[in-house]
């Protein structure tokens, strides 16, 4: 090549400037660049040619490691589950992932080289435009969550400045915000309940039970413990000498089997008071929690209307009829209803 680009600049008068690489007498290949330009006499005739060569191995070699971290850095970007984008300061995007493509459109190639507001024209006079902008004045990255309407997706957006304008990544949190409004939901209703709700972990790691997670209002406002007295403490923390041991064991040998259990116990409230609870404690699919449904009220009544069917029916001790009405009245976990006394 070399030997060809010299004859063709000694017979046409052309210049050269190519690199080339070539292989050293050991064996070891190298890179140069080669310059130069043909040398003429005053009548302007060729005589020969002038130029230089350099050896551009290292330059070469640099170049290479950059496109190759290059070539991995858009891989990992096209990859990457966030979409991803980059602007100019003149709000031209200048990259743009396939993430991006599929959550806004069009394709990144239609993207690249396009002002974002004219591609998007809808989002210049918002919220988002106005994030751009404080990203890019100050300095300073930041976050802002925010519902497009053109594609009614909610978005988590984060934006870096960079030396040529902004980096932006952002997400898809649309099926997260339902969660969490479906959660609020839950967690409003459960605060409602009349029932008392008590939630621990499936394993226990202390000797009175398992540990508690979360309790709803009703057990606050029935035992007189805050939920920050009672979370990370076991259920034991309401039984006292009076408790039934029996209740207990049998409760315990429930709860280690994986079971369901119903059961009534007498329990203590934070200042001492004496009550009795109807405890409908059922695994959660995962195996991971215990969920505690207790109705102190249902106790209660059942109690007081055993005492009276028991004192009609056997002259004041709970006959086994009474006994066998109760087992058979329909109950569920949560006893949204009022009990009847």
């Amino acid at each position: 090549m070399i030997e060809r680009v010299v004859q063709r600049c000694l017979m046409q008068g052309d210049p050269f400037d190519f690199e080339a690489e070539r292989v050293r007498l050991d064996g070891q290949r190298f890179w140069v660049r080669a310059i130069g330009e043909c040398a003429r006499d005053a009548t302007g005739t060729i005589t020969g040619f002038e130029g230089a060569v350099q050896d551009i191995t290292a330059q070469r070699r640099q170049e290479s490691e950059r496109y190759a971290a290059a070539t991995q850095l858009s891989a990992a970007l096209q990859s990457m589950t966030d979409a991803f984008f980059t602007l100019d300061r003149n709000w031209v995007i200048t990259y743009a992932n396939q993430e991006m493509s599929r959550l806004l459109g069009p394709t990144p190639e239609e993207m690249i080289g396009r002002c974002v507001w004219d591609l998007y024209p809808d989002a210049e006079h918002g919220s988002f435009h106005a994030f751009y902008q404080r990203v890019s004045d100050t300095g300073v990255r930041g976050k802002l969550t925010e519902f497009y309407p053109r594609v009614n997706l909610w978005l988590e957006v984060h934006a870096h400045p960079t030396v040529e304008g902004l980096a932006v990544h952002f997400q898809d949190i649309t099926q997260r915000r339902q969660d969490e409004a479906q959660l609020h939901f839950l967690q409003t209703c459960i605060d409602r309940m009349s029932d008392m709700l008590l939630i621990t972990d499936a394993t226990p790691n202390q000797p009175g039970g398992p540990t508690v997670v979360y309790v709803n209002k009703a057990f606050e406002r029935n035992t007189g413990y805050r939920a920050d007295e009672i979370i990370g403490k076991t259920p034991s923390i309401l039984q006292g000498p009076k408790t039934q041991r029996d209740t207990l064991e049998r409760i315990s040998a429930q709860l280690k089997a994986w079971m369901p259990v119903r059961e009534e116990v007498l329990n203590h409230a934070k200042q001492g008071e004496e009550f009795w609870l109807e405890l409908d404690i059922s695994p959660v699919v995962d195996e991971t929690s215990w969920v505690h449904a207790l109705d102190r009220n249902r106790a209660r009544c059942d109690r007081a209307q055993a005492h009276r069917l028991g004192h009609q029916r056997t002259g004041g001790a709970l006959g086994q009829g009474a006994r066998r009405d109760l087992g058979h009245r329909p109950r569920c976990a949560h006893h949204l209803l009022e009990p009847q006394c």
